[in-house]
């Protein structure tokens, strides 16, 4: 959103058709998902979908204001829909190793857990994507506090975004590790 509107000048409703595609997809993966997760293919399809959004967030790792605009439709369309895939799966797998008894405390807890998780790792980010767009345009040999709406800024910004894709990307990378680790359950066929 941020590289849409900022480095590319679109407007909010630009922008939101633009990821209505990716998230329309989303909507489709998450039906996929469903119906294979009953088939017992658990493990493949978190190893599978982590595997997506690595390729795909790999995709936008190398902005500029010129990048051909399919192109980040597609790398977003594949990190959508390898979300899609992995969300319910892992959340399952969490919960299924937990006693029956605790069920709805450790549901509780997970759901709290993501929200912090999420927020945290939002601002985190955030705050990268500031630090970064300052440190680039002070760096392309502008002074002063950079000034919303001009080209370098524009610049700046991309250049942050792909920074903050980077970072993501080093944590997918250990993500998609760890997704090799899941203990295979009774009704998982990979």
């Amino acid at each position: 959103q941020f590289y849409f509107q900022t480095g590319r000048g679109f407007s909010p409703a630009a922008t939101g058709l633009l990821l209505m595609g990716p998230s329309i997809i989303m909507l489709m993966g998450n039906a996929l998902s469903n119906a294979l997760h009953k088939k017992g293919l658990m493990r493949s399809l978190i190893s599978g979908g982590m595997t997506l959004v690595l390729l795909g967030n790999l995709g936008v790792c190398n902005l500029s204001i010129e990048s051909n605009l399919i192109f980040v439709l597609f790398c977003y369309t594949l990190r959508f829909f390898g979300l899609a895939l992995v969300q319910m799966p892992l959340t399952n797998y969490g919960l299924s190793v937990i006693a029956p008894e605790l069920s709805g405390h450790a549901s509780s807890m997970f759901n709290w857990t993501k929200q912090v998780v999420q927020v945290v790792s939002t601002n985190i980010l955030t705050v990268l994507l500031s630090l970064n767009l300052n440190r680039y345009y002070l760096a392309a040999g502008n002074i002063g506090m950079p000034q919303e709406g001009t080209m370098a800024y524009r610049l700046a910004a991309i250049r942050a975004v792909n920074t903050d894709y980077v970072y993501l990307a080093i944590f997918l990378l250990i993500s998609l590790g760890c997704t090799f680790l899941i203990r295979p359950q009774k009704n998982d066929k990979r």
